[in-house]
């Protein structure tokens, strides 16, 4: 009977429990797991407000990332609103204001999840202020992490690099420990998936992550994203109603509509007009300005105006630059070599009254004369013997007359007013800057403080005691080095900011940082100068000059009475607490760095303390040391 009543509670059990554990039709399914890791990827933008923004103002951008991508993270070069009335708004896919700023968040940046996020811009009746500006941002992908190399078969006489998916060696590497392999040198000869240290091998690794470069498909068909990186800022151009297309640079094009494209990130004039493709570049037909501007020079790089290296015997061949509305022209030709006094270069306008120049012989890094009118048209000719290598022009520069508002440099505005520089991203097109009032900020090497800021472009760096200088954004001092490199992107390996040339340089470490411990619960002698040590012995000399972090903690009733050195093996002494605090119970460091160690580290350290006055008495509880390899 037992037996039975026992079967009868089991067979219920089960039966309640097969019954909890049914999922209710809302519950979610179980997420299945796929082998992928999410990567940070760097990307450039140019996304801003007018400065300062207008009253009443309502204005939206659109911030988009590689449909793949999992989340953004927008960062704010400048960021001023009025505080509690003006706002910016980031919002998601889905409509959602995510965070709703207000103030000075100049150097914040924002999450949102998805791979858009729309910037709004709200303002009230009165009170404006500089507004906002985003040069950089991040977004999250899951890549996949099938065929790429990992370190196996670790502690054996086979450790070393092997592919994921089919097993096969690739090297024999002690590889341990090591960050996982990134595709590197992508778009190059160099192409390849490399470890921290060294190559591992040359592969196509961009199209296994899901990435495209320049003249390569993208788009659905493909499965590939345009390759976006700090210096990288790739668009799928000629694009058909799914989205494919192929890969080009900002400012390249197949059709007009290319340029139209939010994602082809060129720098376009600041007039109305009609947007054109030519010659694979992007540009615009200005409409008539309402208003002229200054005469200014205006220069940028030119394609195609070459000859053959070397020219050919009996040549006679032209070439021609217009720029509509120029009043003269010039060329700066990298390099010209002709059969000097019977081979020319002939360069002339379209002003009859002004006769052509003439060029002959060798001319290195040249400016030409300027000729007259909106185009200049070069002629070579050669005669029926000897030739030379040739001509190269690398840039032109014309005299035209600016749009309101736009200039070249600070000469092209008011006597109170700088030119504010665009971030272009074409060479070939001319890169306008606005005129701006002088007083939004310091210009480059003027002095700087907290409180005083630079103007848009240049940021505080070298900042001691709360002052420093305008510099640009890769500028370091190497006093200030991590300040100064603090908020630039680096690879994501470790190491620290280092100062090299006035440019930040992000130095990888090979080595993670080594802790020791020393003795514990040491008695301090009252009022006796032998006092005590806490010993930490160090087995290794890791690495010749490490960065020394100390921790420590010391039980003491009156730690006005001690003095705290640091002893290290070479017998170095660095003092950490003299005789202050009077009647504070108890002295504790935590992680300081106290300084780097230029004779080697293996060895014995000292926490070295004394106890000057009698009464009281205490221990060293516990002592500690990092050691960081820079």
């Amino acid at each position: 009977m037992r037996n039975h009543f026992l079967f009868l509670l089991l067979s219920l059990s089960l039966f309640l429990s097969m019954t909890r554990c049914t999922p209710e039709l809302n519950d979610p399914a179980d997420l299945g797991t796929f082998p992928g890791t999410t990567t940070v990827v760097e990307a450039t933008t140019l996304i801003e407000s007018p400065h300062s923004y207008p009253n009443n103002a309502r204005l939206v951008w659109t911030l988009e990332a590689p449909g793949e991508a999992t989340a953004v993270n927008v960062l704010f070069d400048r960021l001023e609103t009025e505080s509690r009335y003006d706002f910016v708004d980031l919002i998601d896919q889905d409509g959602v204001v995510v965070h709703h700023l207000t103030g000075n968040l100049s150097g914040q940046s924002f999450r949102v999840e998805g791979p858009r996020v729309l910037i709004r811009l709200t303002s009230d009746a009165t009170v404006r202020r500089w507004g906002f500006k985003v040069t950089r941002y991040t977004y999250e992908l899951i890549e996949n992490t099938q065929h790429r190399p990992v370190c196996n078969a670790i502690g054996t006489r086979s450790e070393g690099w092997y592919w994921e998916d089919t097993g096969e060696l690739i090297k024999f590497e002690t590889c341990s420990g090591q960050p996982a392999p990134t595709c590197g040198a992508i778009g190059s000869r160099s192409e390849g998936w490399y470890s921290e240290t060294s190559l591992i091998v040359w592969a196509f690794c961009h199209n296994v992550v899901g990435i495209a470069i320049a003249g390569e498909p993208c788009g659905p068909a493909s499965g590939l994203s345009c390759h976006v990186n700090r210096g990288t800022m790739l668009y799928c151009a000629g694009a058909d109603a799914d989205g494919n297309g192929v890969c080009a640079n900002p400012g390249n094009c197949t059709t007009a509509a290319d340029c139209e494209n939010p994602d082809n990130l060129w720098i376009r004039p600041l007039c109305t007009g009609t947007v054109t493709c030519t010659d694979n570049a992007c540009g615009v037909t200005c409409d008539e300005q309402p208003q002229a501007g200054v005469w200014s020079w205006t220069s940028h790089l030119v394609q195609n105006l070459e000859s053959a290296h070397p020219y050919l015997d009996g040549t006679s061949q032209g070439w021609q630059f217009r720029h509509e509305g120029a009043a003269r022209v010039k060329l700066y030709f990298s390099r010209i070599e002709l059969e000097s006094g019977y081979d020319y270069l002939t360069l002339a306008g379209t002003d009859p009254n002004f006769a052509p120049v003439r060029l002959t012989g060798d001319h290195a890094e040249y400016w030409s004369p300027e000729v007259r009118g909106d185009t200049i048209n070069v002629q070579l000719t050669s005669d029926d013997s000897v030739t030379g290598w040739g001509f190269h022009a690398a840039m032109v520069s014309f005299y035209e007359q600016l749009p309101v508002g736009l200039c070249n440099a600070n000469e092209d505005c008011a006597a109170n007013q700088i030119c504010n520089p665009h971030h272009c991203f074409n060479p070939y097109a001319p890169c306008y800057g606005d005129c701006q009032d002088a007083r939004t900020g310091g210009l480059e090497g003027d002095a700087c403080t907290t409180d005083a800021s630079c103007r848009d472009g240049l940021l505080c760096k070298g900042m001691t005691g709360g002052a420093g200088t305008c510099q640009g954004e890769t500028w370091c001092s190497a006093v200030t080095v991590d300040n100064d490199c603090a908020a630039l992107p680096h690879i994501m390996v470790p190491g620290n900011w280092r100062c090299v040339d006035s440019v930040c340089a992000w130095h990888r470490s090979s080595l993670p940082p080594m802790s020791v411990s020393g003795t514990e619960n040491v008695s301090i002698p009252d009022n006796s100068s032998v006092g005590a040590s806490s010993i930490a012995d160090v087995q290794s000399s890791f690495c010749g000059t490490p960065e020394v972090v100390v921790s420590f903690s010391i039980l003491h009733t009156y730690i006005g009475d001690l003095v705290v050195d640091l002893i290290d093996p070479s017998g170095a002494v660095v003092n950490l607490h003299n005789r202050t605090g009077a009647g504070t119970d108890n002295l504790a460091i935590s992680s300081q760095v106290v300084y780097t160690a230029h004779q080697g580290m293996a060895g014995q350290w000292r926490l070295f303390v004394r106890d000057l006055a009698s009464a009281d008495t205490g221990v060293i509880e516990n002592f500690s040391l990092m050691f960081i390899c820079r």
